[in-house]
C-alpha cells in the first residue's frame, strides 16, 4: 500500500485500540494446516488465546482460515506435470471445505443482531500476519480484497454495505478513546474527500509543470552578466546572491546519497573495480560489443568492418559471440550468426566472399534465447563447420529430433554434446551419437525425452564418456533402467565416468546400486529430488568428490555413514532433507525435515575430519534451531566446519533455515590473529539474522559472493563490512 493513500478506508491504523497481543496469523495458520481441514470447529482455532469482544474473535478465526486459503489458491512450482496436477487437485479441495468453513461462521455470527461497530470490529481490526510486534499487519478486508477471495464473502450484502458505508462517512472509531487530534482529524475524513483533495494536489502539479514548461524563466542581461529573471510563481528567489533557476545543476547534485536513504527492502549489486587493468583483446571485445548497434544499422560501416570478423582467432569467437548474445540476442540475424555475402570489386569485376562469422572454432554455443537460431540455422552448421568439438544447443523446444540426428550424422569431431531442454530429442538423435561420434565424453540430455532404452547404443559405442547428465526426465524409473540393463553386457564398466547427474527422476537405491557397480571412477553424483532412501554402495566409492542429496529421504543415520567413508569428499548438498522429492507441500511442514540440530552435531563430527570439504548446502533445513534446549549447533557447525582455515574456495549454503540468528554466526570469527577464513560465499536468504551479522561478516575477507536476501538487516551496518570485505567483485543482496 502506497504512503499517499493513507485514508480511513485503507489505513492500517484507524482501529489501533483493537490491536490484540495475538500469535501470528502465519503461524496460526500454520498450525491449523496440519489438522484435518473437515474436521476443523471453530473452538480448535481460537483455543488457548483470549480476545477483548467477540468481533475481533471473529475478525481473527477469519483472517487465519483466508490466509490459509490464499496460500492453497498460489501455483506450485514443480517441473513435474503430475505433481502440479496432484496438488491443484489436493489444494481445490482444501479449498472448498474452507469456504465452506467461512461461510458457517460469517452466517453464525450474524445470527444475531450485530451493530455497525460490531461488522467494522471484524473488518477492519489489524492482526500480526507474522510473530508479535514485528512486521507487517494485516486486516480481514486486506484478504477479501485479493484476486482469489471467496466470492461468498466478497458478495455478501453485508460486508458490501459495509464498505460503502466505510467508503461515504469513514469507518466508526468513536468508542476507541486513546486516538490523537491527528488520528481522529483522519478517521473523521471521509475517504472520498480525501481522495479528491490527492486528486486535485496531482492535477495542480501537472498545471504547474506545464506552466513552466510554456512560459520558462527569462534570462537577461544586466550590466554585461546574464541572469535569470524571477517572478512570483518561483519559490526560491535568491539565496546568497546567486541565482539559482528551475532545473539548473547544482551542488547539490554532486552530494553524495546518505546511508539513511538505503532502502532494505531492494536488492543491489556492487562491483569493485578489478585490482589489474583488463587484457587488451577484453577491452576490445567490450569496445566492439559496445558499438555493435551503430554498425549494424549503418550499412556501410557494416560493409567495412564485417570482413575483419574472419580474420580473428577462433579461441575469441565463443567470447564474442556470448557478449553478443547477452547485449542484443534480437539483432544476430542468421546472416550475422552464419555466413554473409559481400560483393568486392577487383580490377572492375564484381567477385564474391563469403565471411564466416561465429559458427566456427572448436566450440558453437545456440540457444533459444537467439530469435533468428532455427532450424535452417542448425542444419547449417555441418557445412560452414564440421570440426567442431563442442556442441552445445540449450532450450530448442520446437525442433524435431530428426533434426538433430541429421545435424549429428555430419559432426563425427564430437567430444562434447549438450542439448539440455531440447525436449523432442530423442531415439534418432541418441542412435546418431552412438554411429557418427563415438568419441563424445561429455553428453548432458536433461529435460529431453530420452529414455534408458534409447541410452544402449551410446553406452555400447562411447567407451569414453566422462559425464553423463539425464535430469528432470521422469521416464527414468527403475522398471525403465531394468530393460536398459538387460540391453547392456554383464561386464561393461564405465571406467572413464566422473560425473553422473539423475537428479529430478524417479529412480530409487536399487537402481543406483546397478549404476554405481558400473562406475567404479565416479567422482560428481547428483540424486537430488529422487525416491533414494539410502545409499549403502556408496561406501565402495571412495574418490567421491561431489554429492547432491537436496530433497531425498535418506536418514540421519546413513547420511553420517555416508560422509564418514567419503575421504576425498569436497562438496556435498543435503539440503531440504526428508522432503519427498522436493514437494512444495511437505517444505512448508517442518515435521517432514529429518536434519535437526542432534543430526547436524553428529555431521560436524564426521565432516570435521575432512581435510578437503569447501562446499556445504544445507538451503531449507527449516527444523535446525528449533530444538528446546538450542545448544547452538548451528553455531558449532559453522566454527568447526564452515569456516575453515587451510580450504581455499570455500561455499556456505545456509538459505532458508529460518531459525538461523546473527548470534549463530560468531564462528566466523578469527580465534587466532593469524588464522583468516577463506571463506568466498556465505548465502544467507531468508534466515533471521539481523544488522549485528555484520560484525561477523566482516571477519571473512576473502568474501566474493554474500546474499542476505529476506533477511532483518535493515542495511544501515552495510558500510561496515563493505568496507572489509575488500575482494568482494561478484554481488551483494541486501534485502528484509
Amino acid at each position: 500500500m502506497n504512503d499517499d493513500e493513507n485514508t480511513p478506508l485503507l489505513a492500517s491504523d484507524v482501529v489501533n485500540e483493537h490491536e490484540q497481543r495475538l500469535f501470528s496469523i502465519e503461524a496460526e495458520a500454520r498450525r491449523v494446516d496440519l489438522l484435518i481441514l473437515d474436521q476443523i470447529r471453530f473452538a480448535d482455532i481460537v483455543d488457548g488465546l483470549s480476545f477483548e469482544d467477540h468481533p475481533t474473535e471473529i475478525s481473527f478465526v477469519l483472517a487465519v482460515l483466508l490466509y490459509l486459503r490464499s496460500e492453497k489458491c498460489r501455483a506450485v512450482s514443480s517441473n513435474d506435470l503430475y505433481d502440479r496436477w496432484n496438488f491443484h487437485e489436493i489444494n481445490i479441495r482444501g479449498v472448498a471445505v474452507l469456504d465452506n468453513t467461512l461461510a458457517t461462521i460469517w452466517t453464525s455470527f450474524l445470527a444475531e443482531y450485530r451493530s455497525l461497530r460490531n461488522i467494522n470490529t471484524v473488518l477492519w481490526t489489524p492482526m500480526h500476519l507474522q510473530e508479535i510486534g514485528n512486521g507487517p499487519k494485516v486486516r480481514v478486508i486486506d484478504l477479501l480484497s485479493e484476486s482469489n477471495s471467496p466470492i461468498s464473502l466478497l458478495s455478501h450484502p453485508v460486508i458490501i454495505s459495509a464498505i460503502d458505508d466505510a467508503w461515504k462517512h469513514g469507518v466508526d472509531t468513536t468508542e476507541f478513546r486513546s486516538q490523537s487530534l491527528l488520528t481522529r482529524y483522519d478517521a473523521l475524513g471521509t475517504p472520498r474527500v480525501i481522495h479528491l483533495i490527492d486528486w486535485l494536489a496531482h492535477v495542480s502539479f501537472v498545471v504547474l509543470v506545464t506552466h513552466y514548461l510554456l512560459y520558462p524563466i527569462e534570462l537577461s542581461s544586466l550590466n554585461g552578466r546574464q541572469q535569470y529573471i524571477y517572478g512570483p510563481r518561483e519559490s526560491k528567489k535568491q539565496k546568497k546572491g546567486v541565482n539559482i533557476p528551475f532545473g539548473a545543476p547544482s551542488e547539490l547534485d554532486d552530494a553524495p546519497l546518505s546511508q539513511e536513504n538505503l532502502s532494505s527492502f531492494a536488492s543491489s549489486t556492487r562491483s569493485i573495480s578489478p585490482t589489474v587493468p583488463p587484457a587488451l583483446t577484453s577491452i576490445c571485445a567490450r569496445v566492439f560489443v559496445a558499438n555493435f548497434l551503430d554498425l549494424r544499422q549503418n550499412k556501410e560501416k557494416w560493409d567495412y568492418v564485417s570482413p575483419f570478423l574472419a580474420t580473428l582467432p577462433d579461441v575469441l569467437v565463443p567470447k564474442i559471440f556470448g557478449m553478443l548474445r547477452n547485449s542484443y540476442p534480437t539483432y544476430l540475424t542468421r546472416e550475422v550468426i552464419t555466413t554473409v555475402s559481400i560483393f568486392q570489386s577487383y580490377g572492375g569485376q564484381l567477385s564474391t566472399l563469403c565471411v564466416q562469422y561465429f559458427l566456427r572454432g572448436s566450440t558453437i554455443v545456440l540457444g533459444k534465447d537467439l530469435p533468428a537460431v532455427d532450424k535452417t540455422t542448425i542444419l547449417n552448421i555441418p557445412r560452414i563447420n564440421s570440426g567442431v568439438r563442442e556442441l552445445e544447443l540449450i532450450g530448442f523446444d520446437n525442433i524435431s529430433d530428426s533434426v538433430f540426428a541429421q545435424l549429428i550424422q555430419h559432426l563425427a569431431r564430437l567430444e562434447k554434446v549438450n542439448l539440455r531442454g531440447c525436449t523432442k530429442v530423442a531415439s534418432e538423435t541418441l542412435r546418431a551419437i552412438a554411429q557418427n561420434a563415438p568419441n563424445v565424453q561429455v553428453l548432458n540430455l536433461s529435460y529431453t525425452s530420452v529414455t534408458p532404452a534409447f541410452m544402449a547404443p551410446v553406452l555400447n559405442r562411447c567407451s569414453h564418456l566422462k559425464v553423463v547428465k539425464v535430469a528432470g526426465i521422469q521416464s527414468w524409473t527403475d522398471t525403465t533402467l531394468s530393460k536398459l540393463f538387460s540391453d547392456l553386457p554383464d561386464e561393461l564398466q564405465f571406467a572413464e565416468l566422473g560425473t553422473l547427474k539423475i537428479r529430478q527422476t524417479s529412480i530409487s537405491e536399487g537402481s543406483l546400486s546397478t549404476i554405481l557397480e558400473r562406475c567404479p571412477s565416479l567422482q560428481r553424483l547428483d540424486v537430488s529430488f529422487t525416491l533414494i532412501r539410502h545409499l549403502p554402495t556408496l561406501s565402495r566409492s571412495p574418490s567421491l568428490e561431489k554429492l547432491s542429496l537436496t530433497s531425498t529421504a535418506i536418514s540421519p543415520n546413513d547420511l553420517i555413514d555416508i560422509v564418514s567413508h567419503l575421504p576425498q569428499l569436497r562438496s556435498l548438498s543435503i539440503g531440504a532433507m526428508g522432503v519427498n522429492r522436493g514437494s512444495r507441500a511437505s517444505i512448508t511442514n517442518t515435521s517432514a525435515m529429518t536434519m535437526s540440530d542432534d543430526t547436524l552435531m553428529s555431521l560436524t563430527s564426521a565432516l570435521e575430519k575432512s581435510s578437503r570439504i569447501e562446499n556445504i548446502n544445507l538451503v531449507g533445513n527449516a527444523k535446525l534451531g528449533l530444538s528446546a534446549k538450542r545448544s547452538s549447533a548451528i553455531s558449532t557447525f559453522i566454527k568447526k566446519v564452515g569456516r575453515r582455515f587451510n580450504i581455499q574456495h570455500q561455499k556456505l549454503n545456509l538459505a532458508g533455515i529460518h531459525a538461523l540468528r546473527s548470534s549463530d554466526l560468531v564462528g566466523l570469527l578469527a580465534t587466532d590473529e593469524d588464522t583468516v577464513s577463506l571463506l568466498e560465499v556465505l548465502i544467507l536468504s531468508n534466515t533471521a539474522i539481523e544488522d549485528e551479522a555484520a560484525i561477523y561478516i566482516a571477519a571473512c575477507h576473502a568474501l566474493k559472493t554474500l546474499s542476505v536476501a529476506g533477511t532483518k538487516m535493515t542495511g544501515e551496518d552495510s558500510n561496515v563490512y563493505c568496507r572489509h570485505i575488500t575482494d568482494c567483485r561478484q554481488n551483494k543482496e541486501f534485502s528484509q
